[in-house]
C-alpha cells in the first residue's frame, strides 16, 4: 500500500459563479490555491448546460456538480488531482452533495453543505445528513452551514442558539465529530463572513472525527466574494486507520418473498451438514460464516441495482430543473430519490435454535451454547484475534438473563415458601400472598416483623455462600409500609426505613 500524504481541503462560498466572468475569476484563484480538495457553495448554476461548461473550464481535475433548484444555491466539490469515485449522493439538490472518494490512498467521506435560509429547513437537512457521518471512511463535513454553534460566533448581539444550532451541535457530539476552528483555537472567533460593518459571523466551517489529526484553520480573504476562504491539512498519515466495524444483517431484505425463498433453500442444504460435524456447535459456526457470505453477496447486488437507479433518477431530476419541468413531476422525483439515498440497516441477532435436534433439557441446550464460546476485541473497528470466553457469557449474549434467571430461581423459591406473611393481594382468596418480587437482580421482600426480617437476612446469607453473589447494602433501601414509625428494622439495609424510595426511577412514596 502506497504511503499516505497529507490532504489540504477548502471551502469557500462563491457568491454565484454563474457568469463567464464571474466563474473565470473565481477558477482563476482557485486554481493557484494549494489545495487538493475544494467545497463550493452558491455557485447559482442552473441548467446541465451550465454545469457542463463550468466542467469543462475546471481543468485542474475531475469536479461535482449540483444544479441550483432555487435561488441562490447551488454546491460543487473540486479536486485538482486524480481521484477515484466510490458513490456520489445529492442528497438535496442545490445544498448537500455527498461523495466517497479514494485519494492518495485515503477512503473519504466528503460532505459538502450549503445551509438553507430557514431555521427548519436547516435542521432538517442536518438530520438526514446525520446516518452518513457514522461510516469507517474518514469524514469530511464541510461547508457554509447558514448558522453558528456558539454565541460569541456572530459578531454584535449575542442571542440565545437557535433550535437549528443546537441540533446541529448535538448531532456533531453523537457523531463524535470536532470542529476544526475550536479544537486550534476554541477562544477565538475566527469570523468567516462579512456584509458592512456590523455584519460578521462564523458560518463557514469544517468538522472532523475527534480522533484525526489534522493542522490549524486558515482564513482567507476573496475579492469576489463576502465570504472568506477557509482551509486546512488532513494528515491522514498520523490519523488512526478505522476498520469496518463487525458485520450486521440488513434484516430488511427478509421482508421481500424472493430473499425468503432463496435464504430457506440456502439452509435446507447447510442443515444437511449436520451429521458431518462432531457437534452442533461446530455447526453453528460454520453456519454462520456462510450465511454471512450469503447475505453479503446479496446486499452487494441489491445495493449496486439501488445506486444505478438513483443515479438515473438523479439524472432525470436535473433534466427536469434545466427544462423547467413542472414541479409536480420535480416533486415526485425528489420524493422517489430520498427511497433511494439510505437505507439504515439493522442487526439481526443470531439465534441459536437445533430445531428437532433441541434437548428437552435447557440446561444442556444453555451449556452447549455457551462451549467452547470465543469472542474479540474490536478497537477503531477492527476486530483481533478471536480467545475463549473462560467464564460467563459473551457480551450482549440473548442468553445472559436466562442464565442469571437460573442462578436467582432457588432464592426466589426459598423466600417465596419460607414463614413470611407477606402482602394479602385478595379478599376473596386469602392464599393470594405476595412475599417476595424480582426483576432481574432486583429483589423486593415484603416482611412484617422482626422475625421475618432475621429470616431474610439467613436466607441471604445462605445464598451468598452457596452461589459467591454478594448483595451491595448502600443500594438497598426499605420502604416501611402503614400507620406510625417502623417498628423493627431490615439488617439487609444499612440505612433506616426511609417515607420514600425509587426504586427502577419510580418514586414510591410511605403508605398509610
Amino acid at each position: 500500500m502506497a504511503a499516505l500524504t497529507p490532504l489540504t481541503l477548502a471551502t469557500i462560498n462563491v457568491a454565484s459563479i454563474k457568469s463567464d466572468a464571474a466563474r473565470f475569476s473565481a477558477f482563476d484563484f482557485l486554481s493557484r490555491v494549494e489545495a487538493d480538495i475544494l467545497f463550493l457553495q452558491e455557485t447559482r448554476l442552473p441548467d446541465l448546460a451550465a454545469v457542463y461548461k463550468a466542467k469543462k473550464e475546471w481543468r485542474c481535475g475531475p469536479s461535482y456538480w449540483s444544479l441550483t433548484a432555487e435561488p441562490y444555491s447551488g454546491v460543487a466539490v473540486l479536486f485538482t488531482a486524480p481521484v477515484e469515485s466510490r458513490r456520489v449522493i445529492e442528497l438535496e439538490m442545490g445544498r448537500c452533495l455527498i461523495l466517497d472518494v479514494l485519494m492518495k490512498g485515503q477512503e473519504l467521506r466528503l460532505i459538502n453543505i450549503y445551509g438553507p435560509q430557514t431555521k427548519r429547513d436547516r435542521k432538517h437537512l442536518f438530520l438526514r445528513i446525520k446516518p452518513f457521518l457514522f461510516t469507517s471512511r474518514q469524514v469530511v463535513f464541510g461547508g457554509d452551514f447558514n448558522t453558528v454553534t456558539r454565541s460569541q460566533d456572530r459578531g454584535g448581539a449575542r442571542d440565545r442558539l437557535a433550535y437549528d444550532s443546537v441540533s446541529l451541535n448535538s448531532i456533531a457530539s453523537e457523531a463524535r465529530l470536532v470542529d476544526v476552528h475550536i479544537r486550534h483555537t476554541p477562544g477565538h472567533g475566527g469570523f468567516t463572513y462579512y456584509r458592512g460593518s456590523q455584519i460578521r459571523s462564523r458560518i463557514d466551517r469544517f468538522y472532523l472525527k475527534e480522533e484525526t489529526t489534522f493542522s490549524p484553520l486558515k482564513v482567507v480573504e476573496v475579492e469576489f466574494s463576502d465570504h472568506c476562504m477557509i482551509m486546512f491539512s488532513l494528515n491522514v498519515a498520523e490519523s488512526p486507520q478505522m476498520g469496518r466495524g463487525y458485520w450486521k444483517l440488513n434484516s430488511a431484505l427478509l421482508e421481500e418473498a424472493e430473499v425468503r425463498q432463496s435464504f430457506e433453500d440456502f439452509l435446507q442444504t447447510q442443515v444437511e451438514l449436520l451429521d458431518l460435524c462432531d457437534t452442533k456447535s461446530e455447526w453453528w459456526e460454520i453456519f454462520k460464516d456462510r450465511m454471512a457470505k450469503f447475505f453479503r453477496q446479496l446486499s452487494s447486488l441489491r445495493s449496486l441495482d439501488k445506486y444505478r437507479l438513483y443515479q438515473g433518477l438523479r439524472r432525470k431530476l436535473e433534466l427536469l430543473v434545466s427544462t423547467g419541468g413542472s414541479q409536480e413531476d420535480i416533486s415526485r422525483v425528489k420524493s422517489l430519490l430520498k427511497r433511494c439515498q439510505y437505507d439504515r440497516h439493522t442487526s439481526l441477532v443470531f439465534e441459536r435454535d437445533f430445531g428437532k435436534y433441541r434437548s428437552p433439557d435447557p440446561y444442556r441446550n444453555c451449556k452447549m451454547s455457551v462451549k467452547r464460546a470465543e469472542s474479540f476485541p474490536l478497537v477503531n473497528g477492527w476486530s483481533g484475534s478471536p480467545f475463549e470466553v473462560g467464564s460467563g457469557v459473551r457480551q450482549g449474549c440473548p442468553l445472559s438473563p436466562l442464565l442469571y434467571v437460573f442462578a436467582i430461581d432457588p432464592f426466589i423459591r426459598r423466600i417465596d415458601r419460607g414463614p413470611l406473611a407477606g402482602v394479602r393481594m385478595s379478599l376473596e382468596e386469602p392464599e393470594a400472598t405476595l412475599r417476595v418480587v424480582a426483576y432481574a437482580d432486583d429483589v423486593t421482600v415484603f416482611v412484617s416483623s422482626g422475625g421475618e426480617a432475621e429470616y431474610m437476612m439467613s436466607e441471604v446469607e445462605r445464598y451468598s455462600e452457596v452461589s459467591g453473589s454478594v448483595i451491595n447494602r448502600d443500594k438497598c433501601e426499605s420502604l416501611w409500609l402503614g400507620g406510625g414509625d417502623p417498628s423493627f428494622g431490615a439488617p439487609v439495609v444499612s440505612q433506616s426505613p426511609r417515607r420514600s424510595i425509587r426504586p427502577w426511577g419510580l418514586s414510591h412514596p410511605k403508605l398509610g
